[in-house]
């Protein structure tokens, strides 16, 4: 078991965790830099971040995600970049605006601004170590039900920047509007030095509405009599270090600033006739471009609402159709499948009433009529039969026998014929006997040689009885 001490010690260092999450860094009571002349006490000093009384029941922070915190900076930076290009047509051209970032100073403190639930100016000191001067201020939208965080942010900030619609060139310096609108919002946007922004939002249940507060603190204020910015004729010429590559007519992340204040470069600039310059920039013609980009969120914000209205109206009709027709569709198919079944039992009642004799007779018929074809069939059958036996007895029988005596008659006359050739070819060539070489040694040839013409006459003799039987063959062969 745990002794008493030992549980005393754990639950001190707990309290002690918590106490340095909770606590911020910075000592608030011992700030030096809030104002002298004032003597206001700092709000985080001695401040344990209690609600007001204002703020109703069950008041609670909600926390900004970093998607909510990325747009809060991307919509400042987006119009700032549109100021500082020259984009608004009221407002000359921007020589140094800086990029504005997220600080978490500004943000504890935006934190304890907004458990107050008051849009008036506070009586408290709220700088920092870092910003001596910081600007802030306070909206909030009521509403019932839910609502997503994001798009009421949204709204408050179009809030805000749409008091743009009554700045003009004047306002830089009075911080005022020539029809007597409220700019505060504005302006406190524009603040060339400004690099920092932090936001808080809260949210409260009262009188049945539920209200979302949001608080943003900026690093630099407004001043009255001092430029918001400075201004020239080219966009980011006073930037010590370049441009954004995002925003391209603001200063980049590590522009300096000292306290809140303008470049060196534009101290020369602004010891000339401010008022002169002014009265011609107003003089200036209105270029469309820029009149069209300066109205886009108004645009939007009208056009979001028209299309959302008849968006919903379009539904709604589309419904109460799609109802009705669905309605009447049902009906008609109901309709119809009792009328499909009714004739579908009829037309079955009707096809087994006719069906049942046409089976009987059907039964019948086939059998008479396979009779009736069986003895027509065979006598016709049995003529045929007749015929075929006499063509082929008195006809075919009778060709066959004559062709094949023909053949065999045309057989034996070619065996006569062959063998007579081979006999003529077995003849010799009389015609060119004598001319044949004779045979023999030199003593026979001498002998012969030397006989006298008696041997002649006989091998004559000879000669003509050979030449006597060639002719009796060759009458034999070609009687002709």
């Amino acid at each position: 078991m745990w002794s008493c001490p030992c549980v005393a010690v754990g639950l001190l260092l707990i309290f002690s965790l918590n106490l340095v999450i909770l606590l911020p860094e910075t000592n608030y009571c011992h700030l030096k830099n809030c104002p002298v002349d004032k003597k206001l006490p700092h709000i985080g000093c001695n401040n344990s971040g209690n609600w007001s009384p204002k703020c109703g029941k069950e008041p609670t922070i909600v926390s900004i995600p970093q998607h909510i915190r990325n747009f809060i900076l991307n919509y400042h930076n987006t119009f700032r970049d549109m100021v500082a290009g020259g984009q608004l047509h009221k407002l000359p051209i921007a020589a140094r605006m800086l990029k504005l970032n997220w600080d978490h100073d500004l943000a504890f403190l935006a934190t304890l601004l907004v458990k107050r639930c008051d849009i008036q100016p506070t009586d408290h000191c709220i700088s920092t170590e870092e910003f001596s001067s910081p600007g802030y201020h306070t909206v909030y939208n009521k509403f019932k039900g839910t609502q997503d965080t994001s798009r009421i942010v949204r709204s408050q900030l179009n809030a805000w920047y749409d008091q743009y619609k009554h700045v003009s060139a004047y306002s830089l310096i009075n911080g005022l509007s020539p029809d007597k609108k409220e700019v505060g919002h504005f302006l406190r946007m524009m603040v060339g030095p400004s690099n920092r922004l932090g936001c808080a939002i809260a949210r409260i249940e009262k009188d049945g509405w539920t209200h979302q507060w949001l608080t943003c603190l900026y690093s630099c204020s407004s001043k009255k009599n001092t430029l918001l910015y400075e201004y020239s004729g080219k966009p980011g010429i006073y930037c010590t270090n370049g441009i954004n590559g995002k925003f391209q007519h603001l200063c980049n992340d590590t522009e300096p600033v000292t306290d809140c204040m303008h470049s060196d470069l534009f101290k020369t600039t602004i010891s000339n006739d401010t008022a002169s310059f002014i009265r011609d920039m107003m003089n200036r013609k209105i270029k469309p471009r820029f009149f069209f980009l300066a109205f886009l969120p108004a645009l939007f914000a009208v056009a979001k609402t028209v299309v959302t209205k008849a968006v919903v109206a379009v539904a709604a009709k589309a419904l109460i159709v799609a109802k009705s027709a669905a309605t009447a569709v049902v009906k008609a198919s109901v309709t119809v499948a009792k009328a499909a079944a009714t004739v579908a039992k009829k037309v079955s009642y009707t096809a087994l009433r006719v069906a049942r004799p046409i089976l009987k007779v059907a039964k019948k018929v086939p059998r008479k009529v396979v009779k009736v074809a069986k003895e027509v069939a065979r006598p016709v059958v049995k003529g045929a039969k007749k015929v075929a036996k006499g063509v082929k007895k008195f006809v075919v029988i009778p060709v066959v026998k004559g062709a094949k005596k023909v053949v065999r008659e045309v057989k034996k006359l070619a065996k006569e014929v062959s063998g007579l050739v081979k006999d003529v070819k077995q003849f010799p060539d009389f015609e060119n006997y004598g001319d044949l070489p004779q045979i023999g040694n030199e003593e026979n040839r001498e002998e012969n040689e030397g006989n006298d013409g008696t041997n002649n006459e006989d091998e004559a003799t000879e000669a003509d009885e050979l030449s006597t039987e060639n002719n009796v063959q060759n009458t034999t062969i070609n009687p002709n």
